[in-house]
């Protein structure tokens, strides 16, 4: 086994980063991840400790720079505002090529997470040698933080890993035997530990609010954004770019955190195309300020329901509550009804969630810091909103991260109904893309 990862990424440069290539891709990729404070999941570290893990378990058997860059870059594509096209532009087509090779193609739409987690595999059973090799080392870093930190989620993670190690044939053997012996280790722990695999109950929203944000996500589509354009897709996975007009913009959105472009056909063959920057047209900026409104009246129900008012009250300083009461007192002129809770702002919900124990343990949040990184977000998006000013171009990993953490719930919208249930808050500040659920023992 390798080395304990350090605490701290190194100063000095791996002895196989002498490449300039790989010292490039190590700068590049660091540097993306870095720019989102992107960090491992469980412990907080800053991610490219995980990075650097994974090269060193490849450095040991190979020296060979694409592999090595390729290594660097692995998640930059998922995780980060960089595309496929980024990449091939700064390490040339044969890095991207292992890098789109180890992206996910599957998307929210395509159905529940068992389904979406097939056809990755089939994805990744066409992937080289190469490519299959990087992703059993990427495994192996994985594995032991994911079962030492959240066994619950370790049963879904092991079913998983299994089939990826039986998936990735043509990598390397030590590899794939390494993996081996550290899967039938951890099968052995799970099993006498037994740890129940039900999830907890989340603070939710009503079938109401569950019914507003189902309505949302389906009313808007990839033909509301979509104009004709010149097709330019990339060397690499140009079918993937490509969506229906009936797509939901969650689909759009995960297109394009991977790719320059999202490429529309309709049913007779013409092409139309979305960028990041259609996200400042109306009818986006509409389906964004729809999302958020859900949120809010998620937060506002579960607060009525679950906390009492002298306690919210506690939680806010005389100068919020203030605004709050002139609001009402406004609102009341103008012969509306409402309480002191309608009338506080998105901010006022967040403080009075933060500051509940109770909440953070039971929202699927790692920790209090993580809860208000989303938080963040979710504020600096509806004050973009509100204000006019642009989103695609300057807040594309919020916009990302927000689209990813709803696609769970937007599973039984692709389904044809709703059925009840707990609506999530979105994200947990992990990663700019990364849905993270407590998952029951069988994937839904």
């Amino acid at each position: 086994m390798p080395d304990a990862i350090p605490p701290n990424f190194p100063t000095e440069p791996l002895q196989s980063e002498t490449d300039a290539l790989v010292t490039r891709a190590r700068t590049y990729a660091v540097g993306a991840h870095q720019r989102i404070d992107q960090r491992r999941k469980y412990s907080g570290q800053p991610y490219e400790t995980h990075l650097v893990s994974v090269v060193r378990i490849l450095s040991e058997l190979t020296d060979d720079p694409f592999v090595l860059a390729a290594a660097w870059l692995h998640d930059v594509v998922e995780d980060t505002p960089a595309t496929i096209e980024d990449i091939e532009r700064e390490f040339g087509s044969q890095v991207a090529g292992l890098v789109d090779e180890l992206t996910d193609v599957s998307r929210p739409g395509d159905g529940n997470r068992a389904r979406r987690k097939q056809l990755d595999l089939l994805h990744l059973a066409s992937a080289s040698p190469a490519a299959q090799t990087i992703k059993l080392a990427d495994l192996i870093d994985n594995c032991d933080d994911i079962f030492n930190a959240d066994p619950r989620f370790g049963h879904v993670f092991f079913t998983e890993a299994e089939a990826l190690l039986a998936t990735l044939a043509k990598g390397e053997t030590r590899l794939r035997k390494r993996l081996s012996r550290l899967l039938e280790r951890w099968r052995s722990r799970l099993e006498k530990e037994q740890v129940p695999t039900n999830q907890p109950p989340r603070p939710g929203a009503g079938l109401h609010q569950r019914q507003i944000l189902a309505h949302v996500l389906a009313r808007f589509t990839a033909s509301d954004l979509a104009t004709p354009r010149t097709e330019c897709a990339g060397k690499h996975s140009a079918q993937r770019q490509h969506l229906s007009p009936e797509a939901s913009l969650i689909d759009v959105v995960q297109v394009l955190t991977r790719h320059r472009h999202c490429l529309v056909q309709d049913k007779d063959g013409h092409h139309s195309q979305i960028d990041r920057e259609d996200f400042d047209h109306p009818v986006a900026r509409m389906w964004l300020f729809g999302i958020l409104t859900s949120i809010e009246l998620d937060m506002r129900s579960h607060i009525r329901s679950t906390i009492l008012e002298s306690i919210w009250r506690s939680a806010l300083g005389s100068e919020r509550l203030g605004k709050a009461r002139d609001l009402q007192t406004e609102r009341s002129r103008r012969g509306e009804r409402c309480d002191l809770l309608d009338c506080l702002q998105l901010v006022d919900y967040l403080t009075i969630l933060l500051a509940q124990p109770a909440f953070i343990e039971t929202s699927g949040f790692r920790s209090k810091k993580s809860l208000k990184r989303v938080f963040s977000d979710l504020e600096e998006l509806r004050n973009h909103l509100a204000h006019g000013q642009p989103l695609g171009t300057t807040l594309w990993p919020s916009i990302a991260r927000l689209a990813r953490n709803l696609a769970e719930q937007a599973q039984e919208t692709y389904s044809q109904k709703i059925t009840p249930g707990p609506l999530a808050y979105p994200g947990n500040g992990l990663s700019p893309i990364e849905l993270r659920s407590v998952p029951t023992a069988a994937p839904p």
